[in-house]
């Protein structure tokens, strides 16, 4: 868990920012977006834009069988020039109950959103590995889409 909390410490250390630009081809950060997920780790998503190129982005899932997950990434952008394509990397972290047996691990989260207005389609993979209540690995991948508000 060090390792990542270095890792998100690192990302974030950065003091040079990127400036969007007037043109609409870069994104503008919004200060929230919300939305849902579909794929292997259906459920809601929440991105966090503290500054330019930078974000946090949530999800959490959940299903009747007593399932509830949340994931957490520190993400760095990086936007294709004239193109609504920007991609995203960063180190996180998974926790949550599955069979009344709680579970924890180191994650990451790479993929693409594509910019349409306020609106982000977004492709993502997520390897995680929980080391609590046993080491177990997976690649979990999603689609959907997202609003800034």
């Amino acid at each position: 868990m060090a390792i990542v909390l270095l890792a998100v410490l690192h990302l974030f250390s950065s003091t040079s920012l990127a400036q969007d630009s007037p043109d609409g081809t870069q994104p503008v950060p919004a200060a929230f977006e919300a939305g849902a997920i579909v794929g292997t780790f259906s459920g809601i998503s929440l991105k966090y834009h503290p500054r330019a190129r930078l974000s946090w982005d949530f999800h959490t899932s959940f299903n009747a069988e007593g399932f509830w997950g949340i994931r957490v990434h520190g993400l760095k952008e990086s936007v294709v020039e004239t193109s609504p394509l920007t991609f995203f990397i960063g180190p996180g972290v998974t926790a949550g109950i599955s069979d009344s047996e709680v579970f924890l691990g180191p994650a990451a989260e790479t993929g693409v959103f594509f910019g349409i207005e306020r609106y982000r389609v977004v492709l993502q993979l997520m390897p995680e590995i929980e080391v609590i209540p046993r080491l177990e690995g997976r690649l979990l991948a999603g689609v959907g889409l997202r609003i800034t508000i």
